[in-house]
């Protein structure tokens, strides 16, 4: 299905910052008398956790059966499970559940890696949890790690976990598209261009930096305006583009623009200071995170597009009616 323009809006702050601290380890206390019924722990109380930005937490731990290999009335090391949420879980369901039935939710249920199916003890196994997206950290959040045993016995005898380690692992943003075209800095009241030949069924990527962030209510735009694509299974001029910050991160992408197969995206959201990039190419353009784009349109990709992407970014205040675009972007004057 062909889009129609996008505005994007509140997108401040969104250049994330590609510098990434060291990942965060603590200790805590054994857990005596892991049972079936799920337990919690408020890490980001356990220990001062640093501000930044993770992609998950990896806990390991010493599975102890107390005593050694006694298989018949105690629970295997396999069978651990644990899960990240933001409030504490209980029950002895799959799932834990919580007070009032809500939670955000940061990972499914995980089962842990390097048990064994027998009681024996074993050294070294672990909880990889990851984050749903990166979790921008603050101190103001609250994780907490939820853990059980799978399965119990008919004793009642059940396990220990001891010399339990916590890592936060650090985001580490993904390595920028290789051979973006860099258009350099863009100033207040100035403008980027470039005109390229364009290689069919391809994504043609584009970096921009911005010196000075631009407010939320002043207008930006990127547009395709004066392309010369030729060949698209819908006409010529078809192009897509999306904008990415520097974490890899979609801000927003578009398709056709009004009754045009240009491409636009405009913002009078605000948009930081930093690296910004543009992937452009001939519909259809998908997109994902860590600085995914790729051409997926099975007409286009058995047939051939010639021609030049011509890729235009613009600030306020000459970004307001640009070319006709029109509604695109609200004029707003400064006073």
């Amino acid at each position: 299905m062909k889009m129609t323009s996008m505005i994007l809006a509140g997108v401040a702050g969104l250049a994330a910052s590609t510098a990434a601290m060291a990942d965060f380890s603590f200790n805590l206390s054994n857990q005596s008398n892991v049972t079936t019924t799920w337990q919690n722990i408020n890490l980001t109380t356990a220990a001062s956790i640093p501000n930044d930005t993770y992609t998950g937490v990896r806990i390991q731990y010493d599975f102890d059966s107390n005593p050694n290999g006694t298989s018949g009335s105690h629970a295997w090391s396999q069978e651990g499970r644990a899960t990240l949420s933001s409030t504490g879980g209980s029950g002895t369901g799959t799932n834990p559940t919580f007070g009032g039935g809500n939670t955000n939710w940061t990972s499914g249920v995980t089962n842990v890696t390097g048990g064994a199916n027998n009681a024996n003890d074993i050294a070294g196994i672990r909880f990889n949890l990851n984050f749903t997206s990166p979790l921008n950290y603050n101190g103001s959040q609250s994780i907490f790690w939820n853990y059980r045993q799978a399965f119990g016995n008919a004793a009642g005898q059940q396990v220990d976990w001891n010399n339990v380690s916590v890592t936060f692992i650090s985001f580490v943003p993904p390595t920028p598209p290789a051979g973006a075209i860099n258009l350099g800095t863009l100033a207040p009241g100035g403008m980027l261009m470039a005109q390229n030949p364009y290689v069919s069924n391809t994504v043609q990527w584009y970096k921009f930096t911005l010196g000075t962030a631009i407010p939320a209510g002043d207008q930006f735009l990127a547009h395709t305006v004066g392309n010369t694509l030729t060949g698209g299974q819908f006409g010529t001029e078809d192009t897509e583009i999306a904008l990415f910050n520097s974490a890899g991160n979609v801000i927003g992408n578009n398709d056709d623009t009004g009754a045009f197969r240009w491409s636009a995206l405009g913002t009078t959201g605000g948009l930081a200071a930093g690296d910004y990039y543009i992937a452009a190419s001939a519909y259809n353009l998908a997109v994902g995170p860590s600085f995914s784009a790729s051409v997926v349109d099975a007409v286009l990709a058995g047939g051939t597009v010639t021609g030049d992407i011509k890729l235009t970014i613009i600030p306020a205040p000459a970004a307001a009616g640009l070319l006709g675009l029109g509604g695109l972007l609200a004029a707003r004057r400064r006073r």
